[in-house]
């Protein structure tokens, strides 16, 4: 028992759990084990904590301490299977000594119900072992690709710390004592690049909105410009259509100049002739007179021929009549036409007649 005791303490394995106790409804105690948090759980917590970067500890520290850890957890881990497989052994032992010794099968059956329960409760251990195992595995793989991430990310910061360390130096160079007087030139230099670029915001607006008064000016200087060539072409037409006016004024003037040169010729001449002219006048009128009186003669024996003339007409449509009739000619119809035939030459001795006594009464007045 002594010996058995001894092993068991030696390879007992201290799972990492905490036990808590509770009180039953019977006032009896009871332990309740859970599980304690994984490695890979504590860095994710740690990860999206707030203090994450701003610790005294580096990660790279906190990542070993992990990996510390779980190389215990599966040593030790080891060590319970290891514990298993000598008890197992030993059982098996006791089991052929309670077949050769029945002197002591009461005792040994206590000591192997207390064995059955321990080796129980080791059986759990190894299982809520196992569990542990499994979990630590995938913290660990997602420890791994945590830290492939940390590590591209201090490749990211090694590049700006570089890219710093060659700004910090490129400033050092331009006459600076410390980097606290670098820093602050820096952001004096920030400051006014910032009031620069709102001045340009500034002056932008500015362009933008002197551009677009430009603009509207421009098109009302086209508009302008399109009014004044269409008044301009509007007088260029006035003024053509007013040139050619002026011309056609110029040679009426002209013409008006010509006949007036004519008028003054022909003037000169009717002057000198005035003279023979009334005497003329004087005697053309004895004349005029002479002949109205002949023509009121000859008037008065014309109409006296006319009358004798309608009569014998008559009488010869009478004869013409009866000579139809008695041919059997329709005489209306020969009537009609020998009647045009015969006025027309009257009427224009008439008329021919009338006219030269019109003329004589004009010369006379």
């Amino acid at each position: 028992m002594s010996v058995y005791q001894d092993s068991f303490n030696k390879y007992t394995y201290q799972s990492p759990m905490k036990s808590t106790t509770s009180k039953l409804p019977e006032d009896r105690e009871y332990s309740d084990t859970r599980y304690q948090e994984s490695p890979g759980t504590k860095l994710l917590k740690y990860v999206k904590s707030e203090y994450f970067g701003q610790k005294t500890e580096p990660v790279k520290e906190f990542v070993v301490k992990m990996l510390e850890e779980n190389e215990k957890l599966s040593k030790e881990n080891y060590d319970l299977h290891k514990s298993n497989t000598q008890f197992e052994e030993f059982l098996r032992n006791n089991e052929m000594e309670t077949l050769n010794k029945d002197n002591f099968v009461g005792y040994r059956g206590q000591e192997i119900s207390q064995y059955d329960c321990r080796m129980l409760q080791m059986e759990s251990e190894e299982v809520r072992a196992a569990r542990i195992e499994k979990m630590l595995d995938r913290d660990t793989q997602d420890l791994v690709e945590y830290v492939k991430w940390i590590t591209n990310d201090l490749g990211l910061l090694r590049d700006r710390v570089r890219i710093a360390e060659k700004i910090i130096n490129d400033l050092r160079k331009s006459g600076e004592e410390s980097v606290e007087s670098l820093l602050n030139n820096l952001y004096t230099q920030k400051k006014r690049q910032e009031e620069v670029e709102q001045e340009a915001d500034n002056l932008r607006d500015v362009i933008n909105t002197k551009e677009y008064e430009i603009s509207i000016k421009e098109e009302e200087v086209n508009k302008l410009k399109r009014l004044i060539e269409l008044e301009t072409s509007e007088k260029e037409t006035e003024i053509k259509r007013i040139r050619h006016d002026i011309d056609e004024q110029q040679k009426v003037l002209d013409n008006q100049r010509k006949i007036i040169q004519e008028l003054q010729i022909l003037n000169d001449f009717t002057q000198q002739d005035m003279i023979k002219v009334s005497k003329d006048l004087q005697k053309r009128n004895q004349e005029k007179t002479d002949l109205q009186l002949r023509y009121y003669d000859q008037d008065q024996e014309t109409t006296n021929l006319k009358f004798k003339q309608n009569t014998l007409e008559e009488q010869l449509h009478s004869m013409k009549s009866q000579y139809l009739n008695t041919q059997g000619i329709n005489p209306q119809s020969m009537l009609n036409k020998n009647a045009s035939e015969k006025q027309s030459p009257r009427s224009g001795k008439k008329e021919h007649g009338r006219s030269r006594s019109q003329l004589a009464v004009f010369y006379v007045q």
